[in-house]
């Protein structure tokens, strides 16, 4: 039976993997209970010595489970397959940060209590000791969470668009194409140690907005004579080689996706470079050895091989049951007398969050609603408020995105005002969700090991000049992203940014400075993945006062009716590099750009190993 397949492979795909959409914790399978049991056996034959750090460790990342910077306490990567949350999740998430994290100690607060959406769209907490994680393992398994190759030389979360099946603009949902993906490569043997990480994104429409072209697979919905399929890209990938994605198939039939998609995880497994880890990445295959058709040929060679009775074929068999129950979801959505709204009495904060954080539904009467959150961050108190909104507002769902936000999809219009009185006084209720006042960052140096600079401490520093110019208010930097990782490797997507920002150290005689590579004119739509292109260092403490000037130079050049990102895009560089000549990287550093944002002390530049580069 296929189904209790998925049920023993899969776990941790939500209703997919047979737990109750609205309900509460379920008795553990088997299979996965056996699984955690060995963790803990190996955990504890580690902590015992008895285990080297050389083998244990890749076996920890194979389950999300990556040390800190703070030594003692590990990082535990939730996996959330295209994002999507029951309520009852909601609330394991919100116990999961009381019951296991330790308080922790670094700007910004975190650990106990705290969790953190990331641009993958998982849920991140850090501070748990490794004693502690087994039992933590457990406490996610009865809510049908798993954190089972949220990292390591494995398929990744598979991510989607947070607004699948709601979307108007969209020609059909990718929900159970996004959870069949999920199905067939977690647990999957032939995935288990692949050269590097391999990421997969769903897009429901061509603006792709879960950017699936700078993924190593990136699939578009698309409908041709009828027929469900898909535009498939691979290949891209950021980090310090940025790449955009290769287009590989311009249609590919639904029928024959699967069996793609496992065809190229094939042949990366085979042909990917395991020397050099810099360069163990599938995107590099299209450096030296092959071009989109001799890709394509490759992958049309593996297809043919796979058996009849492969899994993916029989994943594909089962889509018409898959895709049938998520219709009979969105076909269970009650009909709701649909009310005026616009003369609702609450206020211009109202109306702001009304324009900016509510979205047209793909039925009358429906709307979306996404929940900013400053920097991903969420509290368990938090986490519980939007619970009780799913559950009252939103059919028990909610999805995360890869904006690092909370998206309710099926709020009735005439409830958006009960809503936003239920979010405001517990501060989910800010305006400006996507939007330029919506900075994106990394954990960055607070917790990360391969962290150089405090990009979450830039990242409030952002929040702070962006409140006092007030440019959120204005409409010609609608469309506008800032996204800040604290080191190259670009965990915050800086390479697809308007603007964009990367950190790094360089020393000036004897003392570090912290500093930022500022990046402009990035982004991802119809066109493709436009990798933002560097324009000169930047020490940290300076980055608003760069940004200041950059703001008023698009205002000196801009033509009539153009949005700053447009102008970003075709602005001189050198131009800009003129403009802020005088706070770039210098031989005679200032006393303040020797002390890193949020920071008391002269910044060190200290970092660790970095665990998912190493391993």
């Amino acid at each position: 039976m296929i189904g209790a397949e998925v049920t023993a492979r899969g776990a941790g795909a939500g209703d997919e993997a047979g737990v109750d959409p609205g309900g509460g914790g379920r008795a553990i399978p088997a299979e996965i209970a056996a699984e955690i049991d060995e963790f803990e056996r190996r955990a504890l034959s580690f902590r015992m010595g008895d285990e080297s750090e050389d083998e244990f460790k890749p076996y920890r990342l194979s389950f999300g489970i990556y040390g800190q910077r703070q030594e003692g306490f590990q990082m535990v990567r939730v996996k959330i397959p295209h994002g999507r949350l029951t309520a009852a999740q909601l609330e394991a998430l919100a116990e999961f940060s009381e019951r296991f994290c330790e308080e922790g100690e670094y700007p910004g607060g975190g650990g106990r209590g705290m969790g953190h959406v990331t641009t993958r769209q998982d849920v991140q907490f850090h501070f748990v000791p490794l004693a502690r994680v087994p039992e933590a393992m457990r406490h996610l398994a009865r809510a049908g969470l798993t954190t089972r190759e949220a990292c390591y030389n494995t398929v990744r979360n598979v991510t989607a668009c947070p607004l699948a099946g709601a979307c108007g603009q969209a020609p059909f949902d990718v929900t159970p194409y996004a959870q069949a993906t999920t199905d067939l490569f977690l647990r999957n043997p032939i995935c288990q140690n692949l050269p590097r990480k391999f990421k997969i994104a769903f897009s429901g429409c061509p603006t792709d907005c879960a950017v699936g072209a700078i993924h190593d697979i990136g699939a578009v919905a698309r409908v041709r004579g009828g027929e469900r399929g898909f535009t498939v890209w691979v290949g891209g990938g950021l980090g310090n080689s940025p790449r955009p994605a290769t287009l590989l198939y311009e249609f590919l039939p639904a029928r024959r996706f699967f069996a793609v998609i496992e065809s190229v995880v094939r042949v990366f497994d085979a042909e990917g470079p395991r020397r050099n880890r810099n360069r163990a990445r599938i995107k590099f295959l299209f450096d030296r050895t092959y071009t989109a058709e001799t890709f394509r040929a490759r992958v049309e060679e593996e297809a043919a091989r796979l058996p009849a009775d492969a899994w993916c074929h029989r994943i594909a068999a089962e889509l018409a049951e898959r895709v049938d129950r998520e219709q009979a979801r969105r076909d269970a959505l009650p009909a709701r007398r649909v009310l005026g709204i616009d003369g609702v009495a609450r206020g211009i904060r109202f109306a702001r969050w009304r324009a900016t954080n509510v979205m047209e539904h793909r039925l009358e009467g429906y709307a979306m609603v996404s929940i900013r959150l400053h920097l991903g961050d969420i509290t368990a108190e938090r986490l519980r408020v939007v619970a009780a909104a799913a559950r009252r507002f939103s059919g028990g769902e909610v999805r995360t995105s890869v904006g690092q936000n909370l998206v309710l999809r099926d709020v009735r219009r005439d409830d958006l005002g009960d809503l936003y009185d239920l979010l405001l006084p517990h501060g989910l209720a800010e305006a400006e969700a996507g939007g330029i006042r919506d900075v994106v960052t990394c954990p960055g140096a607070d917790t990360c090991n391969l962290g150089i600079t405090s990009s979450r401490g830039l990242g409030r520093a952002l929040s702070r000049w962006l409140d006092e110019r007030r440019l959120h208010d204005l409409p010609e930097f609608a469309g506008t992203s800032i996204r800040a990782s604290g080191c190259p490797n670009s965990c915050s997507q800086h390479g697809i940014a308007t603007v964009g920002l990367y950190g790094n150290s360089k020393h000036v005689g004897e003392d570090p400075v912290p500093h930022y590579m500022l990046m402009l004119g990035g982004g991802v739509d119809e066109r493709g993945a436009r990798l933002a292109q560097a324009v000169m260092r930047i020490p940290a403490r300076q980055v608003p006062r760069a940004l200041d000037r950059l703001v008023d130079q698009y205002r000196e050049e801009r033509r009539p009716g153009e949005r700053f990102a447009t102008w970003v895009e075709r602005a001189d560089h050198g131009t800009v590099k003129q403009r802020l000549a005088d706070l770039a990287l210098r031989d005679a550093p200032a006393a303040e750009d020797l002390v890193d944002w949020d920071q008391e002390n002269a910044f060190t530049g200290r970092t660790g190993e970095g665990e998912c580069a190493a391993v």
